[in-house]
């Protein structure tokens, strides 16, 4: 009788010992979960949602009992959109992607609400045992609604320089040439020499603010590519004649390779970061040393280099030079805001390729683009 006794409180014990540690384990994860910067729900196969943290309740302003139990009726009851305002179909959902199997980043929903509107950024994940088998889904979630709101700021930004910035150097630019016209060879040279002045200056902010403007637009994603297949060997000839004027064809020198692929680019974008880097190539060495326009196959892609012989480029320069505003020290400064080979870098980056720099002071530098392929 005493051992029987002595075996259940055995056991008794070793319940309470187990109930403790999984009470504890669950506070752990719990702490845990709570700890996430971000929203964070988690669903079973069925779409069900059996754990939120505190900052998905608080942003969905819902406990997982009083929620739908569907993924479709989650949707319909959150009423989540697209960003252009279309409802949110079920197998597009992140959550149910993970629950099939992806792993799915950065899709956003918007909830709309009667008097406001909440912006997510959604990213899904599938729960697997070791074997492989879906037990579930994570979820997690954060509030871009107030970037949302900057890039709508952007757009006005956009609109008002690229319009009513213009319309006075555009006035100013027709009346010097107007004044220049008038002014005969026999008139004086400082007046004549004014306005040429005006005209450069209304030049040089015409580029500042397409610099700005353009800057802006990428950043913002709004410059969307046109891409189609391009043959190096047949494109950058034609890009060197339809640019005579900006650029001194007598100092380039092409140096192509014969098996070049195709490569899918948007030709203006291209043409832009090409012109940017030919003309720093030329304004940043001697006149009379050439400059070299390079096209090589790598395994994935093609590679255009820019060399020229000029003074290179400071050390502690390098790292910084694709950053937005960043001006070279010494005798690289030039007239500018420091955006041309940001944009550059930006351009490149959108075609999924990357732009880097090797220098030496007193040799020289090489700037490099690298673009993909095309696959087709």
């Amino acid at each position: 009788m005493r051992e029987e006794i002595d075996q259940r409180k055995g056991i008794e014990k070793e319940r309470d010992e187990l109930l403790w540690q999984a009470q504890h384990q669950a506070a752990e994860l719990n702490a845990i979960l709570d700890s996430i910067p971000s929203g964070l729900t988690i669903s079973d196969m069925a779409g069900r949602i059996v754990r939120m943290n505190d900052i998905a309740m608080r942003m969905l302003d819902s406990h997982p009992e009083s929620m739908e139990p569907s993924v479709r009726g989650r949707l319909k009851e959150f009423a989540i959109t697209t960003v252009d305002g279309k409802p949110f179909q079920p197998e597009d959902s992140p959550t149910n992607q993970a629950l099939h199997g992806a792993m799915v980043q950065d899709i956003t929903q918007v909830i709309r609400r009667r008097d406001s509107q909440l912006w997510l950024s959604v990213s899904a994940a599938p729960i697997r045992m070791q074997d492989g088998e879906c037990l579930g889904a994570v979820t997690t979630f954060i509030d871009v609604t107030r970037t949302h709101e900057i890039q709508e700021q952007l757009k006005t930004f956009i609109h008002m320089v690229s319009h009513d910035l213009r319309i006075p150097l555009t006035i100013m630019r027709g009346h010097a040439d107007l004044l220049r016209e008038r002014l005969g060879e026999d008139d004086s040279q400082p007046a004549r020499e004014s306005v040429d002045a005006i005209k450069r200056s209304v030049t040089r902010m015409n580029v500042m603010i397409n610099d700005l403007v353009d800057a802006a637009r990428l950043e913002g994603g709004q410059e969307p590519l046109t891409l189609r297949p391009v043959a190096l060997p047949a494109y950058l000839p034609e890009f060197l004649k339809r640019n005579t004027s900006p650029l001194c064809l007598e100092r380039i020198r092409l140096d192509l390779a014969t098996d070049l692929p195709p490569i899918p680019v948007d030709e203006p974008r291209l043409e832009r970061v090409l012109l940017n880097l030919l003309s720093n190539a030329q304004k940043y060495s001697a006149p009379e040393t050439p400059i070299l326009l390079r096209a090589r196959c790598l395994d994935n892609g093609v590679a255009v280099s820019v060399i020229d012989q000029g003074q290179g480029i400071h050390p502690d320069d390098i790292p910084h030079l694709f950053k937005k505003f960043y001006r070279a020290r010494g005798e690289r400064r030039a007239e500018g805001i420091g955006l041309g080979l940001y944009i550059s870098r930006l351009l490149v980056e959108a075609h999924g390729g990357s732009i880097e720099v090797k220098s030496e002071e007193g040799k020289g530098s090489t700037f490099t683009i690298i673009l993909p392929a095309d696959k087709g």
